[in-house]
């Protein structure tokens, strides 16, 4: 288990599951290449998703007149923003419990309000598009409903919400606790016990961040590439080979639904208890499919609703995998890669190597704000008025991190505990 989690995840997979997001591929985007690699660019963003998106477009439109070229391995968006469920949903209730426990109270206000812009932040992207692409993007704000199944996880929900209100008065009312009865009636779930019930937002990312990378080449086509196919296979001054990322998968369900179409998209499908979450651990390919999972999702949907909600059974469309990589902190990994990563002296504004990565399963509300931070780190600009401390790679964080890598690299009960 540890070689498995310390080794080279390598390029990704050359034949993925296909995603139903994905289809079609834009027309613009799929397949496109330069007719040959530019010699010297100002800045190199490895990957197409929500991150290199926003990385692009926060430094296109700094009016610098940077030279930029995007690599990605794959076809455009073909990672996890071609593959997760579109949620734009920031558990806040919920998160800001768990970050109060990792980093105390008033850190985990300024987390949770940092995900939490990530709707609007989102929402104004694609106005910017135009009618008809904002259209097609599907963005929207949805309700939400966290059901629990039994009384304890209930009034865990219920003080977890008195804690919360009381951190952030300006947000109370927007979400609240719904008993059973109005679960079931409303929602369907017949054996829930209540819900936590708010808002949030939804989209189809694919569409979305190829709209905006088809923007911002007709814009400033003199000053970005986009190279699809086309794989980073070697940075000289990179040598971390300590620091690959881990890949996990967290066991939970979750479902949106197409107010459009009425078609659910759940995700989720990690059963079997403990050896069964392990099994998965490490596996940096999305073209495999399991089958415990795939049988899962089949059949969650009825189990959940019930034989009391009448009507055609639910037909699997389409499934597909996607990769989750998590830091051993529980936050993402954004900023100057220190010294101790590289074979060199640590950068500057001027060279360095820069990443955002690590949002574990939570990138709809944390990537597109982390791609900015980044981008105007480079430039040389203040975020830290409104950008997570936690986030920040530092050395020192860089060092308890690879204390916690020790700890778990010799034995899987390390890692078992720290999950």
């Amino acid at each position: 288990m540890a070689k498995r989690l310390t080794r080279n995840p390598g390029l990704p997979a050359d034949q993925p599951t296909a995603s139903y997001w994905q289809q079609p591929l834009h027309s613009q985007l799929a397949g496109i290449q330069s007719s040959s690699l530019p010699e010297e660019r100002d800045v190199v963003i490895i990957g197409s998703g929500i991150t290199a998106c926003s990385v692009a477009r926060e430094l296109l439109n700094a009016g610098q007149g940077m030279k930029l070229t995007v690599l990605e391995a794959r076809e455009i968006c073909s990672g996890a923003t071609g593959r997760n469920g579109g949620r734009i949903n920031c558990m806040a209730v919920l998160d800001f419990e768990k970050y109060c426990r990792k980093f105390g109270r008033q850190a985990a206000i300024k987390i949770v309000r940092f995900e939490l812009a990530h709707f609007d932040e989102l929402m104004a992207a694609a106005t910017e598009l135009g009618p008809e692409e904002f259209e097609r993007s599907e963005i929207r704000e949805v309700g939400t409903c966290a059901a629990v199944f039994d009384d304890e996880k209930l009034a865990d929900l219920q003080r977890m919400l008195i804690n919360f209100e009381a951190a952030f008065p300006d947000l109370r009312g927007r979400w609240r606790i719904a008993g059973a009865q109005e679960v079931q009636e409303t929602f369907k779930i017949p054996q829930a016990k209540g819900a936590l019930i708010g808002r949030a937002g939804a989209a189809w990312p694919y569409r979305l961040i190829t709209s905006i990378w088809s923007r911002l080449l007709s814009e400033h086509g003199e000053n970005i590439t986009i190279e699809a196919n086309t794989p980073a296979t070697h940075i000289r001054r990179v040598n971390a080979p300590d620091w690959h990322p881990f890949y996990f998968s967290q066991g939970f369900d979750y479902l949106t639904q197409n107010a459009r179409s009425g078609e659910l998209f759940v995700g989720g499908g990690d059963i079997g208890g403990e050896q069964a979450l392990m099994e998965p651990l490490g596996e940096a390919s999305d073209a495999e499919e399991s089958i415990t999972a795939k049988a899962h999702l089949a059949g969650v949907v009825g189990v959940v609703f019930g034989k009391e909600n009448t009507g055609d059974p639910p037909v699997m469309r389409s499934s597909w995998t996607g990769i989750m990589a998590n830091t051993l902190d529980g936050v993402p990994l954004v900023g100057m890669l220190p010294s101790g990563t590289v074979d060199r002296r640590a950068g500057d504004t001027k060279a360095a190597e820069w990443i955002s990565a690590g949002y574990g399963g939570y990138g709809m509300v944390n990537a597109w704000l982390c791609g900015r931070a980044v981008a105007q780190m480079l430039m040389g600009k203040g975020v830290s008025e409104w950008f997570p401390d936690e986030y920040v790679i530092t050395r020192e964080r860089m060092r308890r991190l690879r204390e916690t890598l020790e700890k778990i690299s010799g034995s899987e009960m390390h890692l078992k505990a720290l999950m």
